[in-house]
């Protein structure tokens, strides 16, 4: 269950490299570019995301592992007892645990796939406005994720950087904790 693998290729996949950081897309451009697993990694936002994904993480794994060893001990109880009442009851309690044990994963997944698109979400409505601001004035009429099917663009178009220095800078951000 990696679901820091599953938040990054949700927010995508990309290799930064320090040459590939223009100020601005390249004037008559009409499609820019945006990595966001540069966003993710880079800005201070991104990082309090995976933090508060890995916060989670901890947390129901926690919960997954006392499930999980409720449910050996019961199996192990099970195993040992000879007695056919005694033996009904352990079963119930096997199967109540194992009911619980599966709840859990369950539920988990469900708890962090919800938090992955909460903090996604809450990036794309701060980075849109601040891609606004950067293709004001601009012949830009699209802006692309660079980490999806993109195979190959000029670096110059890529608005990466600016939208991470808006990011960190102007827009408040605090820094992770």
């Amino acid at each position: 269950m990696n679901v820091l693998a599953l938040s990054v290729a949700a927010l995508g996949v990309a290799v930064s490299v320090a040459a590939q950081r223009p100020a601005a897309v390249q004037a008559g451009s009409h499609i820019a570019y945006v990595s966001g697993q540069r966003l993710t990694n880079q800005s201070n936002e991104g990082k309090a995301g995976i933090g508060r994904i890995q916060a989670l993480q901890q947390e129901k794994a926690t919960e997954i592992r006392a499930k999980q060893q409720a449910l050996e001990a019961a199996r192990q109880a099970l195993g040992r007892v000879t007695d056919v009442a005694t033996r009904a009851r352990l079963e119930q309690e096997e199967v109540q645990a194992r009911a619980e044990f599966e709840r859990a994963v369950a539920q988990g997944q469900v708890d962090l796939q919800n938090l992955q698109r909460q903090i996604s979400n809450e990036l794309m409505a701060k980075v849109r406005p601040i891609l606004e601001e950067l293709v004001a004035g601009t012949d830009v009429e699209i802006v692309l994720q660079a980490d999806g099917p993109i195979l190959w663009a000029a670096p110059g178009l890529d608005l990466t950087a600016g939208v991470v220095e808006r990011l960190n800078g102007s827009h408040g951000a605090t820094a992770p904790r």
